[in-house]
């Protein structure tokens, strides 16, 4: 299921700068040995964090909440 294009959008507007996320993707791409899995910004660290940490119906919960189905 793809996500729409405003959601995407408004997402993409609340996160870092261009230059800021092009310089940690750089950085993690130089770490030895480089991680398989890296987030870059505070949402995806939040959501990497939550789908470690959260059950699956708190993340079904999160994701109806995101896309504005409650």
């Amino acid at each position: 299921c793809a996500l729409p294009i405003y959601l995407l959008n408004s997402m993409q507007s609340g996160g870092l700068e261009s230059p800021d996320a092009a310089g940690q993707v750089i950085e993690i791409a130089e770490r030895e040995p480089a991680p398989s899995q890296a987030a870059v910004g505070q949402d995806a660290e939040d959501i990497l964090r939550a789908v470690r940490e959260k059950s699956d119906a708190e993340l079904d919960a999160m994701r109806r909440d995101l896309l504005g189905l409650r």
